[in-house]
């Protein structure tokens, strides 16, 4: 988790309460969310993919998958396979970018 402000928390906490309520979908142009470091900016797309999973019967958006990870994607096909399309399904799961995985006998 990156350093983080009481102004970002505000800024996260205003748009999960946003999504929550259905208020409307994520815009990740949006100025105050454009501002957020990336670890914040995936939280929000993760609750943006649930909202449109609770919200709607349609896939998942691309505009939503394509900022998501590759792990994060496939752990959203692997709960609700039927809601994101097939193109952004990766075969495995990859640990994300800056990830390191410790030798099987480390753990």
């Amino acid at each position: 988790m990156p350093t983080t402000s009481w102004g970002t928390l505000g800024t996260v906490l205003s748009w999960e309460r946003r999504l929550r309520l259905n208020d409307g979908p994520l815009d990740l142009d949006a100025p105050d969310v454009a501002i957020l470091a990336p670890y914040w900016q995936h939280v929000l797309l993760l609750l943006e993919v649930y909202r449109q999973i609770a919200r709607r019967e349609a896939q998942i958006s691309a505009g939503v998958l394509d900022p998501l990870p590759a792990p994060w994607r496939w752990l959203i096909a692997q709960r609700w396979p039927g809601r994101i399309p097939p193109l952004y399904v990766p075969a495995s799961p990859r640990p994300a970018e800056g990830c390191v995985r410790r030798p099987s006998s480390a753990r």
